[in-house]
């Protein structure tokens, strides 16, 4: 019986001594807590999202060490300890493992008091204030008169102009000045260049000039847009240039326009600093850019894109003002009064009647699109249709290439094979996202959109595209 007792006694010690060695070895496991900072409203820097999850690494001391011969000798001529003084000590070890379970404990929670310190507490939408709404739909201009105003396609009176990047804009009492000279059409247009319209991104210009839109909408009797800072939720636009926390690989309108790139994996973090990312260097070029209201004629105006934006981390908000988009508006809407024979406004119910200036059938999805020349071709398209009226709408490919500027200008230069893919790529995606990322199924009955497989080549830009229906749904 002493035998037995003995053997227990020897068992129970061997798992108490592999049981602490097993606790030291869990408080080797490191964690990573990354300390961001914030930076200061007057410094625009958009939110730059870390990765927080915990880092374990392997340790060399990870494997509990092997004993040498001579302890091994030592450890079996000890006299086993009288299970007596073995319970005494398992419940001392109980005990400290209970210290050290608390222990651990206090030290996450003054770990988390100190993140929600330094992050400050939960900045949800109903916490950020006064905030203005965001487009359900992108706005698609309509008028025939302003097409090309969100665009630096000349081909029209209103439109907008990229400077160099070394360029200094200031506007001041509303007149824009250049290098500290008030700014003249003619010198603008000799100045104006294409560095950096490669990361032109046209569904995020669309979502700030639909955010003052909806304002504009939403007051009634409708006077003058008016120039003021507008403010929207930061996660509410950034997450519209997220991309998939799923993970997948580049397809084929992912790669550059030049060379194919090798395929890669999108961690779940990538897109908050792909969306950071985005916004930051659209912003920096949206600053660079003039808009030209009627061009040449005495009611010209000239005013900068973006001004006065920032991202307040506070609210987690992300404001701007636009004094071009805004008297962009207002003009629209003077030039879109119905007016009788002698030029007076038609007025039933007390208000002006107005011919349509904008479509809204086109999804805030597509921002997440990254075939940025399809999205252009979709804009397009989405005009020419509901331009068209009773009419079946079409359209020649090299119509559509000439209102497009990322895609005819990444044709610049290229040779006949190169150009032929750019063709398809962008193309053959829109056709795509005609189907799938506008509401044109929804309003217009029956229509038909070409097939993937139908698309121009650049010996074939004669090509004609038709959208035909049944006319819209009542």
């Amino acid at each position: 019986m002493a035998n037995k007792s003995l053997t227990a006694a020897k068992y129970l010690a061997t798992m108490h001594l592999e049981y602490q060695n097993f606790l030291i070895i869990g408080k080797t496991l490191p964690v990573h807590h990354p300390q961001n900072k914030r930076e200061p409203e007057q410094t625009f820097k958009l939110p730059q999202d870390t990765d927080t999850s915990v880092e374990v690494t392997k340790d060399d001391d990870s494997t509990p060490s092997k004993t040498t011969k001579k302890e091994e000798k030592t450890e079996r001529k000890r006299k086993p300890e009288p299970a007596s003084k073995l319970s005494q000590e398992a419940d001392e070890a109980d005990e400290t493992t209970n210290d050290d379970d608390n222990s651990s404990s206090m030290v996450a929670k003054e770990e988390e008091k100190t993140e929600k310190k330094r992050r400050g507490t939960y900045r949800t939408k109903a916490k950020a204030g006064k905030i203005d709404k965001m487009p359900d739909y992108l706005p698609v201009i309509t008028h025939k008169d302003y097409l090309s105003a969100l665009t630096i396609n000349k081909d029209s009176t209103t439109h907008l102009l990229l400077l160099p990047d070394s360029s200094k804009l200031e506007y001041e009492d509303k007149t824009l000045y250049l290098d500290g000279k008030i700014v003249n059409y003619d010198e603008l247009t000799k100045l104006s260049t294409e560095d950096g319209i490669e990361k032109f991104n046209s569904p995020l210009l669309a979502e700030l000039f639909g955010v003052i839109l909806y304002k504009f909408l939403a007051d009634d009797p409708k006077k003058d847009c008016k120039d003021e800072e507008f403010t929207v939720y930061y996660p509410d636009l950034a997450g519209r240039f997220r991309k998939s926390k799923a993970k997948k690989k580049k397809t084929e309108e992912d790669v550059s326009d030049d060379t194919k790139q090798k395929d890669v994996s999108v961690t779940i973090s990538d897109w908050k600093t792909e969306s950071a990312s985005v916004l930051s260097d659209n912003m920096a070029l949206f600053e660079r850019m003039a808009g030209i209201i009627n061009a040449g004629t005495p009611d010209q105006f000239i005013l900068p894109l973006l001004i006065d934006y920032g991202y307040d981390p506070v609210s987690n908000t992300f404001h701007f003002r636009s004094p071009y988009m805004t008297k962009l508006i207002s003009e629209i809407h003077k030039s879109s009064i119905k007016k009788d024979k002698k030029g007076k406004p038609v007025i039933k119910n007390g208000k002006p009647q107005m011919s349509p200036s904008y479509s809204f059938l086109v999804n805030r999805e597509i921002a997440k699109e990254r075939n940025k020349k399809a999205v252009e071709i979709v804009l397009i398209i989405i005009a020419l249709i509901e331009r068209a009226g009773g009419f079946k709408p079409h359209i020649r490919a090299k119509n559509i290439i000439e209102r497009t500027w990322l895609l005819n200008h990444s044709l610049i230069g290229q040779n006949t094979s190169n150009k032929n893919l750019l063709l398809k790529r962008a193309f053959s995606k829109a056709w795509e996202l005609l189907d799938t990322k506008t509401a044109l199924k929804n309003v217009y009955t029956d229509i038909q959109f070409p097939k993937t497989e139908n698309i121009p080549t650049s010996s074939k830009l004669d090509k004609v595209f038709e959208f035909p229906h049944k006319g819209k749904n009542t």
